[in-house]
């Protein structure tokens, strides 16, 4: 964020990205003006690894219920039903799940056009992705026999 910063960026309203460690904090020193929203898939993905199979599906939709909320008043109001449903079967998710409920929300802030593409960095992982594998360089070896 430091050199984000000193190569001339004035200005951030959001930051979408993994839990990488100490990105709030490095956020909030240099841009204190940007929220951070925790990508859902990403979050979704490691809840569900920490749930046993038979419960994953029935515990992604109750995610899902906090994903689609209006506002994050009514957002805070699913996360506190999901850690109520979960918290005896599976306390690590949902202590998880009440840490970053503000950050798992922030989109919800936002102008309803912008929202889904927002709440997660997969279409920017994406993006990036497509951009390597077009500009990789193919390396051509001349052997013997050619031309």
């Amino acid at each position: 964020m430091k050199q984000l910063k000193e190569r001339g960026l004035r200005e951030i309203l959001i930051v979408i990205s993994d839990e990488l460690s100490g990105i709030e904090e490095a956020i909030k020193e240099e841009f204190p003006q940007a929220d951070w929203q925790l990508c859902n898939l990403h979050f979704t993905k490691t809840i569900l690894s920490k749930v046993r199979q038979r419960d994953r599906a029935e515990v992604a939709e109750d995610l899902k219920q906090i994903y689609k909320s209006k506002n994050q008043t009514e957002a805070k109001g699913k996360a506190e039903s999901f850690i109520q449903k979960w918290r005896s079967k599976y306390p690590k998710v949902a202590e998880k799940v009440k840490r970053r409920v503000e950050n798992l929300t922030k989109f919800l802030k936002y102008p309803e056009a912008i929202k889904r593409y927002i709440y997660t960095n997969n279409m920017l992982e994406r993006v990036i992705k497509e951009i390597r594998r077009r500009t990789k360089v193919i390396e051509v070896v001349w052997g013997e026999g050619s031309l």
